[in-house]
């Protein structure tokens, strides 16, 4: 129903994109010597816009993707993370680095904390918080070290981001603008 970060159909398509723009980077991996930043190379669900984040580069770079070749189309700064691309080649949402799921550490359940940012190429439009979508933290359902906080988050079908949270509450946004449209409740 959402979108993921390589959908299966358009793994062999996402696979060619990373041999295209500089194929994967394999460092030796000492204890002494901070990990290389992952290269990081995240489609729309179509798999037709891709947005990649070389390692070792402070730059995103979406492609758009016609019949295995990639087109570049816009590069802006930042940095490989984990991000959900909109089918419009223009937008895209930083995710929580936990995805569904925060620590029960100290200050990882602030209602400040922000689990999302819509962007517009290098242009940030807006951030939700924790708070602004969950009500009472206390009663998410635990594991032995982290709360679930969300069912599912990505882009529908009609091109809204969706967040379906653990309080059975589903939140729509509008990617071009990063307004929340709608709330409303969904069974469990």
């Amino acid at each position: 129903m959402y979108s993921c970060v390589i959908p299966h159909t358009r793994a062999l398509a996402c696979l060619l994109f990373l041999a295209i723009s500089g194929a994967v980077l394999a460092d030796e991996v000492r204890a002494d010597q901070p990990l290389t930043r992952p290269e990081a190379v995240v489609c729309s669900a179509s798999g037709r816009y891709c947005l990649h984040g070389p390692p070792l580069q402070p730059n995103l770079s979406m492609f758009r993707m016609e019949q295995g070749q990639a087109s570049p189309l816009w590069t802006a700064p930042g940095a490989a993370a984990r991000y959900m691309v909109a089918e419009d080649g223009e937008h895209y949402v930083l995710t929580p680095p936990g995805q569904d799921m925060l620590t029960q550490a100290p200050g990882q359940a602030d209602p400040g904390r922000v689990m999302f940012v819509f962007y517009a190429r290098e242009r940030e439009l807006a951030r939700v918080t924790l708070g602004q979508l969950i009500r009472n933290v206390p009663q998410l359902p635990r594991t032995v070290s982290h709360l679930r906080w969300a069912r599912s988050f990505g882009f529908a079908p009609d091109g809204k981001f969706v967040i379906r949270t653990e309080e059975n509450r589903e939140f729509t946004f509008d990617p071009a603008t990063g307004a929340r449209l709608g709330e409303r409740a969904i069974s469990p």
